[in-house]
C-alpha cells in the first residue's frame, strides 16, 4: 500500500543531499480528503491494487485523478528520498533510464530549451515544478470546476514522474536492496503503473525503460 504518513521533511538542496520536499497536504473534511481516505480503507483491507485505484462509484473521477496525482507526487518524493543521497553529479552526470533513454529539462522559465543535467538537478526541478502545478487553482481548482487544461496537465505530471522510477530501478536499485526498500519502492510504483493505465494517463510504451517489471506486474 501507498506509504501514508511516512514522507520525511528533507534539508537543504546539494549534489547528494536530500531534495527539499513541499508535501502536499489535503484540508479534512474536503471532497479530495474524503477520497485519500477512501484509497486507505481499500488497500488497508488488502484490496488489490489494481481494483483500488478505481474511483469509487458516485465520486467525481476528476477529483479521484486530482486526488491520486497529489498522492503519487508525495510518494515520489520518499522513494526518491531514498537513494538521493547517492544520486551526484559523478555517478548520474545526466537523468537517465539505462543506456537508451536520456531526459532534458525544459520549462517556461529558466530553461526554456531541452538542457542537460544532472539527474538529481533534473529530479529538483521536475519536483518544484510538479509543486507548482498543483498549487495552480486554474489547474487543480478546490471548486471542483475543473478545466479543458486539467487531463492533459495531468498527463505531463505522469509523464514527468515516471522518469524518476525509471532512474531508480535502472540506476540505484542495489542502494535500495541495501536499504531494504524495494518493498516501498516496488508498492508505490505499482499504485503509479495500475492508476496510469486505468485512466490512460501514460501509454504502456512508455514504460519501456523497465518493461521486464511491468511484465512482472502484469503477471501477478
Amino acid at each position: 500500500m501507498p506509504l501514508f504518513g511516512l514522507l520525511k521533511k528533507n534539508g537543504p538542496t546539494a549534489p547528494g543531499a536530500t531534495v527539499q520536499f513541499n508535501k502536499k497536504k489535503l484540508a479534512k473534511g474536503t471532497t479530495r480528503w474524503g477520497l485519500r481516505q477512501s484509497l486507505k480503507k481499500s488497500l488497508g483491507t488488502g484490496q488489490m491494487m489494481k481494483e483500488a485505484v478505481k474511483c469509487p462509484p458516485g465520486e467525481d473521477p476528476s477529483e479521484w485523478v486530482a486526488m491520486n496525482t497529489m498522492e503519487i507526487y508525495n510518494n515520489t518524493h520518499l522513494v526518491y528520498g531514498f537513494v538521493s543521497e547517492f544520486c551526484t553529479p559523478k555517478s548520474c552526470p545526466e537523468m537517465s533510464a539505462g543506456p537508451k533513454y536520456t531526459y532534458l529539462w525544459e520549462d517556461t522559465h529558466e530553461y526554456t530549451k531541452p538542457t542537460a543535467m544532472p539527474a538529481y538537478q533534473y529530479v529538483e526541478e521536475l519536483f518544484a515544478w510538479v509543486s507548482q502545478q498543483l498549487d495552480d487553482e486554474t489547474v487543480f481548482p478546490q471548486n471542483g470546476k475543473f478545466g479543458k487544461n486539467f487531463m492533459p496537465a495531468v498527463k505531463k505530471i505522469w509523464k514527468r514522474l515516471a522518469r524518476v522510477y525509471f532512474h531508480i530501478y535502472c540506476h540505484h536499485w542495489k542502494t535500495i536492496v541495501e536499504l531494504e526498500a524495494e518493498p516501498h519502492l516496488n508498492t508505490c510504483f505499482k499504485h503509479f503503473y495500475y492508476f496510469s493505465q486505468q485512466y490512460e494517463l501514460l501509454q504502456l510504451k512508455e514504460f519501456e525503460p523497465v518493461d521486464e517489471l511491468v511484465k512482472k506486474i502484469q503477471a501477478d
